[in-house]
């Protein structure tokens, strides 16, 4: 009887442990983020709140509402480029260049050009 649990317990231990490494990897996004300075973790949220995708609390804290603005955020910089190229999550270093690009301001010009409905009037979005 024992021999049949020792198997049971094995295989959990794996799949518990498998879980654990993969939260830590797709997490690079929250322990960059944490890493900062508050007043550069209140300027990104200060940017993304001013671009209408964070509508959370200014606290500089981390919450599921910001991971998605800021995956909401780098989606739109992305789109609004030229690259058009989203930073891989999972990598510590492309989420420290766009979190440091994105409370330094220097993405403001792409995350909030022209967001509100009377913007598509003055620049439509394609061309004609």
């Amino acid at each position: 009887m024992r021999l049949r649990v020792l198997p049971c317990l094995l295989i959990a231990s794996l799949l518990t442990a498998s879980a654990g490494f993969a939260e830590y990897v797709g997490s690079a996004l929250e322990h960059v983020y944490r890493a900062l300075p508050e007043s550069a973790r209140l300027k990104a949220q200060s940017e993304l709140a001013r671009a209408d995708l964070f509508l959370g609390e200014m606290d500089g804290d981390w919450s599921i509402s910001l991971e998605r603005a800021l995956k909401r955020g780098a989606e739109t910089v992305a789109l609004r480029s030229e690259v058009h190229r989203i930073p891989k999550f999972n990598d510590p270093d492309e989420v420290r260049i766009y979190l440091d690009a994105l409370s330094s301001g220097a993405l403001s010009g792409l995350l909030y050009r022209n967001n509100t409905f009377w913007g598509w009037f003055s620049d439509p979005p394609f061309e004609s």
